[in-house]
């Protein structure tokens, strides 16, 4: 980095909590606005990745992923994701992943936005960045590409969903985001000792859990997880549910899992939904009714869109 004035210290990138700050916000570090030079390597399995995404790894961009912790997360496409949280650097996105989808050891220099430009080498496993800009753009780079790092995490275990975390290190005028091992989460579905609103972590078993990054603001406290697609297009399995009955109001059960409208808060515009699968190998209305205790009573199902929703 070219002075200390200019120097990006890890307190800009993280809150007192230790966590990843409202990247939206970007009044709430200390930082002088200057113009500096900073290396960064992200070291994490990315070959790995792309090889685990087969033909699929062109659309990188479409998938689903979760961020958050497993009380309060949010679902969805990777561009819509790096869009809510860095608006000024979502164009960096789209060289970003064509460099980890092409072969070239090095790139062109980009230019993300003016007064921001950078170019990418390969080493090994791990992608090297020089980048020169204003103080509080690099800030933002460098959540990006730790969120990046983070979310784009082969999970070897296709029965649960992992946490995924990054540390940061700062060395001079280097800079180090390296993937920590991924680890197991508590499992939902509904158990007198799950974590509050986590019945929905069995819904993406197989992925990551990107641990620790902002999720948008809920004006209800909602618990659970955030999605920004319809739940239907989300559930797991083969895709027939049933709508039924349930105690005066709707469910939609499948043979091996069930979706229950469980709250609706007007004010804020929510609907929460339970998620829950069979205990056995098939899922009986019995099961789902003991476990029924929602309050929305509607008779029809398309009654409860368009609103934010909520599972968990």
């Amino acid at each position: 980095m070219t002075s200390a004035s200019a120097q990006i210290e890890l307190i800009d990138l993280y809150s007192d909590e230790g966590r990843i700050f409202n990247l939206q916000d970007d009044t709430w570090y200390a930082v002088d606005v200057a113009r500096t030079s900073v290396n960064i390597q992200v070291e994490w399995n990315r070959s790995d990745y792309i090889d685990s995404l087969g033909p699929s790894a062109r659309k990188l961009r479409e998938w689903i992923q979760v961020s958050g912790t497993e009380g309060k997360a949010y679902a969805s496409t990777i561009e819509d994701y790096v869009k809510m949280c860095w608006p000024r650097l979502a164009h960096f996105l789209d060289p970003f992943i064509d460099f980890l989808l092409d072969s070239a050891p090095t790139s062109d220099p980009i230019d993300v936005q003016p007064g921001l430009t950078l170019t990418m080498a390969r080493q090994d496993d791990s992608i090297e960045i020089r980048a020169t800009g204003d103080t509080t753009d690099l800030v933002q780079l460098i959540q990006q590409l730790a969120w990046l790092a983070t979310a784009l995490r082969r999970n070897p275990d296709a029965g649960r969903l992992l946490a995924a975390s990054v540390t940061i290190q700062t060395t001079g005028s280097a800079l180090s985001i390296r993937a920590e091992p991924l680890r197991p989460l508590e499992e939902g579905g509904g158990g007198d000792d799950d974590v509050p609103g986590s019945c929905w972590l069995p819904m993406f078993r197989g992925r990551v859990l990107a641990r620790g990054f902002p999720v948008p603001e809920r004006r209800g406290g909602e618990p659970g997880v955030e999605l920004c697609c319809d739940v239907l297009d989300l559930l797991p399995g083969p895709p027939w549910f049933d709508l039924r009955r349930c105690k005066g109001g709707v469910a939609l059960v499948s043979e091996t899992a069930a979706i229950i409208p469980y709250r609706k808060d007007g004010e804020a515009g929510s609907i929460r939904w339970y998620y829950m699968e069979a205990s056995r190998k098939e899922l009986t209305m019995e099961e789902v009714e003991r476990r029924y205790a929602g309050e929305v009573q509607k008779t029809e199902i398309w009654d409860l869109w368009p609103r934010r929703e909520f599972v968990g």
